[in-house]
């Protein structure tokens, strides 16, 4: 798709494109990337200000306001034009979506924070939310989904390592052998996800849900509406990312490694940037071929393909 995606009054852009209408905050530009020079596809608008904006599914655009409603348009195959319009509940007691992310492996399924740690989880196809999960109220600066998975305790009042073995059971079910979720049954009191968190300390969060945020990784599940957290990741973790059903983190020594989701073990070193920190990594997962790529603040960028399990070659 050759389009770039441009939330109206939020890009520091000169051109007459952007300028146009800067001011508004309620609406998002289609814009074909041309050498020196954008041109306009199709403007779309809301009835709140936008905080975040996704992709999914091919032809959907979704943004996300204040109310923590989403509003989805279904585009036709040029991307000129919005072909259906929907606005998708947030549910209760939520407001202020700050940022959207797909689901591995789900394409319909997409999830959004509110910045402070409450997360809901909402089906594109059928147009509902499918769940809520409410956070102890702590700033959360970015996440990256892991794996969704059906989990059903078989005794209501199991004790906590009895849930602990069914959840990590249910876990390395999903990620061994199963290309998609498709075939879970989303209940929203059976739904579980796994996430990695930068829980942050903040300075001030502003009117419009925008913060001065800095924190560490750590792995969190989202489980019967709560959010339970784990120990703190790597402490010198600059960027992160999942690909190859397996993390990856990048350290500001710019050492990056890769570790396995299901279990946790560490297996190896991908690269080592002499002499300066990596900056992002980024994986094309659910595509094919599966590609992540690693990139350092000094501007090297480093490509890796998959090959066959638990191996990638650069």
């Amino acid at each position: 798709m050759s389009e770039y995606f441009l939330r109206e009054g939020r890009m520091d852009c000169n051109c007459s494109v952007c300028l146009s209408g800067h001011s508004k905050e309620n609406a998002v530009k289609i814009v074909r990337v041309n050498p020196g020079y954008v041109s306009l596809v199709a403007k779309l608008e809301t009835g709140e200000s936008v905080q975040c904006i996704l992709v999914c599914e091919n032809d959907c655009l979704l943004a996300a306001g204040k109310s923590g409603r989403l509003h989805l348009w279904v585009m036709n195959s040029t991307w000129s034009a919005w072909t259906e319009e929907f606005i998708i509940p947030a549910g209760d007691s939520i407001s202020c979506v700050v940022e959207l992310k797909k689901i591995p492996k789900c394409p319909h399924l997409v999830i959004g924070h509110n910045g402070f740690g409450d997360f809901v989880l909402w089906d594109i196809r059928k147009r509902i939310n499918i769940s809520r999960f409410s956070g102890s109220g702590a700033p959360i600066k970015q996440f990256l989904p892991i794996s969704l998975l059906s989990w059903q305790p078989v005794f209501g009042n199991a004790d906590t390592k009895w849930c602990i073995d069914e959840i990590m059971t249910a876990t390395k079910l999903g990620f061994s052998g199963h290309k998609d979720c498709s075939f879970i049954p989303l209940d929203e009191e059976d739904v579980a996800i796994w996430l990695l968190v930068s829980e942050a300390q903040y300075e001030h969060l502003s009117s419009n849900c925008q913060a001065n945020m800095s924190g560490w990784w750590r792995l969190a599940l989202l489980v019967k509406d709560r959010i339970i957290l784990g120990g703190t990741l790597d402490p010198r973790a600059t960027a992160i990312g999942a690909a190859f059903d397996h993390g990856i983190m990048g350290r500001d020594d710019g050492l990056v490694y890769m570790w396995e989701l299901s279990t946790g073990a560490r297996l190896g070193v991908l690269h080592h940037f002499k002499g300066g920190s990596v900056s992002c990594i980024a994986s094309n997962e659910g595509s094919s071929p599966k590609v992540v790529a690693v990139a350092a603040d000094d501007g090297q960028l480093l490509v890796y393909f998959h090959k066959q399990p638990n191996s990638v070659t650069k």
